[in-house]
């Protein structure tokens, strides 16, 4: 039996209310899919499942949001997306200029069940090469990331788990926050997904 990998960095400095534009932490208002809508994939049960290392970048390094308005018209092709999705970009240069921005700095996993698998190509290729990531959290991002651990076993399906109990659902248009609105659809399309659509 694996002991769960305990989480040592310090989070205090750090928290859902500071991170947010709204108050209330992962309180949704799904109407208002407008650029600061904005929230943490971290939960407290982060530390029971996952290495330090990506427990440091839910809780410091990536934001989730939703598409808004100006996502949808700046993407087309393959990258295109739907008002609202939901999506996951690096926090430190998700307000700066675009073509200051080192590719893979935001992505749009077309399921919940890819989540895991498109984050791990933000840690590959951005990460490393962000010039807008402060100095101290690179040089964490660093050590972590040398001594990273897997995890606890079933630690993959715990992205699923923990993403579903912060209101995030599959619908055909992506991941979206269950408001309703995607459920029926979602059935009568047999959740046949999209590829996913990285910048």
């Amino acid at each position: 039996t694996q002991v769960p990998h305990p989480y040592h960095v310090n989070n205090d400095n750090y928290s859902r209310e500071q991170h947010h534009s709204h108050q209330g932490g992962n309180t949704f208002t799904p109407n208002s899919m407008n650029a600061s809508h904005t929230f943490l994939l971290a939960t407290e049960e982060d530390e029971k499942w996952l290495s330090e290392f990506l427990c440091f970048v839910r809780w410091h390094c990536i934001e989730a949001f939703c598409a808004s308005q100006h996502d949808v018209f700046s993407r087309s092709g393959s990258k295109k997306v739907k008002l609202g999705q939901v999506g996951i970009r690096c926090r430190f240069c998700a307000n700066s200029p675009e073509r200051g921005r080192i590719r893979r700095s935001s992505t749009f996993p077309s399921s919940l069940s890819r989540v895991y698998q498109s984050l791990t190509m933000m840690l590959r290729d951005h990460f490393p090469n962000c010039s807008y990531m402060p100095p101290k959290e690179k040089q964490l991002y660093t050590t972590l990331r040398s001594n990273a651990s897997q995890g606890v076993v079933g630690s993959k399906d715990y992205w699923v788990t923990s993403a579903k109990s912060l209101g995030l659902i599959d619908t055909a248009d992506g991941i979206s926050l269950n408001d309703g609105r995607h459920s029926a659809d979602s059935k009568e399309k047999g959740h046949t997904f999209r590829a996913d659509s990285d910048c």
